[in-house]
């Protein structure tokens, strides 16, 4: 009886042994798939997935703690994780097969932080308004940048419209608009985001001078600095916004505005230009042509007669208000040599000042 029961448990514990031996060199090396985990901010889920074994149970790892807690529930191949719950942590799966039992190593699980998208400013800068708009000089230049991480997905907008083929980082400006733009980081392509504000860019758009003749004389419409040309040459000192034709030919001006701005007129061709040496005889006498050191007006009419001596750049020089058969002597001393125009209430004359 004692043999037997030495020989059962000699058995047992060789079974034993063989039991242990056997778990001892189990090595089933799990492992998860993927490796690392990282969440964009648009992400909702990601699926971890080890080999097929037969049983499964994941965990978390507080590896600051070194303090292992099971997952409730999480007992199959896959485990679904979401950034909510899970970033920042550190998870594992330990499986069984047989009567083997093993554990992978821990994927930490990271997100991405992204600041939001800004953009640079290079080229011509302009002057900055009291509300941050942009407004430039004629002829300047621009550009907006849209800085790093976004550089994927990129479209630049116009008053909330997609520009056509700017979908580069450098929008490069020339006209007035209000841009904006939207991109995306290269590791999270889908993580579309907007600048979130809109750039204000001011061009000037330039008025184109008109010439019209009123009375002998040339008017430029418009505002800003005048230069009048004749055949394509400038006329010395000719910079007003009027202009005393003083022979036939093509007339144009140019503006200059405060914003730099040149323009010029369609010409204006005058070729019926005459110098006629007396007014209406009916209304108004004038005389002598050239002048040396005064001027005679008869009124020969019977009303009021309002006269203007303009100079060559179309500048009022005087006015006179005759009454009906007046004469009037006009003392031109202190005026400088040149063509003057004399406009009545009927008429018009050109005097030379000697």
């Amino acid at each position: 009886m004692i043999r037997n029961l030495l020989y059962f448990s000699l058995a047992a514990l060789l079974i034993i042994e063989k039991a242990l031996l056997s778990h001892a060199q189990c090595n089933l090396n799990p492992t998860i798939t993927p490796s690392s985990v990282m969440f964009c901010p648009n992400a909702v889920a990601e699926t971890l997935q080890t080999q097929n074994y037969q049983t499964y149970q994941w965990f978390i790892f507080d590896s600051y703690n070194h303090i292992s807690s099971p997952i409730s529930g999480a007992t199959g191949q896959q485990l679904i994780i979401d950034p909510i719950n899970y970033i920042g942590l550190e998870v594992y799966v330990k499986v069984s097969d047989g009567i083997c039992t093993d554990s992978s190593e821990t994927v930490f699980i990271d997100g991405w932080v992204f600041l939001p998208p800004f953009v640079m400013h290079a080229g011509d800068q302009g002057t900055i308004g009291s509300n941050g708009e942009q407004y430039m000089n004629c002829g300047d230049t621009t550009m907006l940048i849209l800085m790093p991480p976004y550089t994927e997905q990129i479209q630049w907008y116009n008053y909330g419209n997609p520009i056509p083929g700017a979908t580069n980082d450098t929008l490069i400006i020339t006209q007035t608009g209000h841009y904006t733009c939207s991109g995306a980081p290269a590791v999270c392509p889908d993580y579309l985001q907007q600048l979130g504000v809109v750039i204000e860019i001011y061009f000037p758009n330039p008025t184109i001078p008109v010439i019209t003749l009123e009375n002998g004389i040339l008017h430029a419409s418009g505002n800003g600095t005048f230069q009048w040309y004749l055949n394509g040459q400038p006329i010395n000192g000719a910079n007003q916004n009027t202009l005393v034709p003083l022979q036939n030919g093509t007339y144009t001006v140019t503006i200059m505005d405060d914003f730099q701005c040149e323009t010029e007129s369609e010409p204006f061709i005058l070729n019926n230009l005459s110098m006629p040496q007396i007014l209406n005889e009916l209304y108004l006498n004038v005389y002598p042509n050239p002048i040396q050191t005064h001027l005679m007006f008869e009124n020969l009419s019977q009303e009021k007669q309002y006269i203007r001596i303009i100079n060559a750049y179309g500048q009022l020089i005087q006015e006179i208000e005759m009454m009906a058969r007046e004469v009037r002597l006009i003392f031109m001393l202190n005026y400088a040599p040149g063509i003057y125009l004399i406009q009545c209430n009927h008429s018009s004359y050109h005097v030379i000042k000697q």
